[in-house]
C-alpha cells in the first residue's frame, strides 16, 4: 500500500518539511531526530518509525586498534639521497665545527707553522670518517704529504692533494645535501692562482674551513 503520509522533521528549534516518504529517507537522518507525520500525536525519532529504520544515518565505532611495535624516530635532515641509509648511525666521535681563518693565522705564527700542519692533519683524518662510509675513498693523511711527498715530488703531490680533499669535500656536501658550494675549483681559482692578488688564498682557507665545519656539524648530528 502506497505511503501517503505527510513527513516533517525537526532539528530541535526549527521544524522542516512538509516531504513525501521518499524525500525524507534520502535525507538521511540521524536515529534520534525528531520526525512527525500526519497521524501521530507527537513528535517521535525516525529510528521508532518501521518505515525509516533503514534509511537512517548509523554510526560505525571502529574496533580496537591493535598492539604495535614503538614508533622509531629516524635522525631528522637526512638527505634523500640513493643509497642513504635513512635510519641515523652514531656519529664515531664529535668533531670540531668552529675552525676560523683568524684563528689559523695567530696560532700558525704563534707556533711557527706548527699549528697549520696539526689542523689540516685532524681535517685529513676526519674527511675519512664522515664520507669515507659510502664514497669507499681515502685521504692521505696531511703528515705523510708534508713531510714525504712534497719533497719525493718537488712540490707536486700536494697540489693533487689538496685538489683532492677539496673535490671529496664538496661531493659530501651534495650528499649531504648541504647548501654550499665548494670544491676542487676553489682551490685552483683562490688557492693557487689566487696567490696572485695576495688575497686569494685568504678567501680559499676561510671557504675550506667553513665548508669542513659544515660537514663536521652534519656528521655530529646524523652521522
Amino acid at each position: 500500500m502506497e505511503n501517503l503520509y505527510t513527513y516533517y522533521y525537526s532539528n530541535g528549534v526549527d521544524r522542516f518539511g512538509p516531504y513525501t516518504l521518499e524525500n525524507i529517507r534520502s535525507m538521511n537522518l540521524m536515529p534520534n531526530t525528531l520526525v512527525w507525520h500526519d497521524g501521530l500525536e507527537n513528535w517521535v525519532t525516525a529510528a521508532s518509525l518501521p518505515e525509516l529504520r533503514g534509511f537512517i544515518h548509523t554510526v560505525s565505532t571502529p574496533p580496537p586498534v591493535p598492539p604495535q611495535a614503538p614508533y622509531r624516530q629516524t635522525a631528522p635532515n637526512m638527505p634523500n639521497t640513493p643509497g642513504y641509509n635513512p635510519q641515523r648511525i652514531t656519529p664515531v666521535r664529535n668533531f670540531r665545527t668552529h675552525r676560523g681563518l683568524f684563528k689559523y693565522i695567530i696560532f700558525s705564527i704563534l707556533t711557527l707553522g706548527i699549528h697549520q700542519i696539526v689542523v689540516f692533519s685532524h681535517i685529513s683524518s676526519e674527511i675519512n670518517t664522515v664520507a669515507g662510509r659510502h664514497d669507499h675513498r681515502h685521504t692521505m693523511h696531511f703528515c705523510l704529504v708534508f713531510f714525504i711527498f712534497s719533497w719525493l715530488t718537488l712540490g707536486i703531490y700536494p697540489l693533487v692533494w689538496w685538489s683532492s680533499i677539496c673535490s671529496r669535500m664538496g661531493d659530501e656536501l651534495n650528499y649531504r645535501r648541504i647548501p654550499y658550494s665548494f670544491g676542487a675549483g676553489y682551490f685552483w681559482g683562490w688557492g693557487f692562482f689566487g696567490s696572485l692578488i695576495l688575497v686569494g688564498p685568504f678567501i680559499f682557507y676561510h671557504k675550506f674551513f667553513k665548508a669542513m665545519n659544515k660537514l663536521n656539524q652534519d656528521y655530529n648530528v646524523n652521522g
